[in-house]
């Protein structure tokens, strides 16, 4: 994927996920636009989800979903989908997650979900 590519791609997940908000103004969409996202994750958020991952010597595909997510937000995609395929490797019973969550990266968006209680 070429730096082109990418911006373009942002640039429509942008619009995509405003638009869903029912944001339609296209000056709101090119100002939110105009700033990658990425800058505003903090960093203390992946330094968290890497130490989850080595404190659990990466078996935990929890975890690495968890770490995936925080490196497509800072725009790591490549981590990310890495990661992700390495806990759908690793995850038991229901994947639907896991595979939904690698083919956003893949095709370069970050994924955003409410946490869902233990099974």
């Amino acid at each position: 994927m070429t730096e082109q590519n990418f911006e373009q791609m942002r640039r429509a997940m942008v619009a995509s996920q405003l638009r869903t908000t029912g944001i339609d103004d296209p000056r709101v969409i090119a100002a939110m636009g105009a700033v990658p996202r990425e800058r505003f994750v903090p960093a203390e958020a992946l330094s968290l989800a890497e130490r989850g991952v080595l404190l659990t010597r990466a078996r935990e595909p929890e975890l690495l979903d968890t770490l995936a997510a925080a490196e497509a937000e800072t725009g790591d995609f490549r981590s990310a989908i890495k990661d992700e395929k390495r806990a759908l490797s690793l995850a038991k019973g229901d994947r639907s997650v896991y595979e939904r969550h690698l083919q956003s990266y893949m095709n370069g968006a970050a994924v955003r979900e409410s946490p869902q209680p233990p099974k």
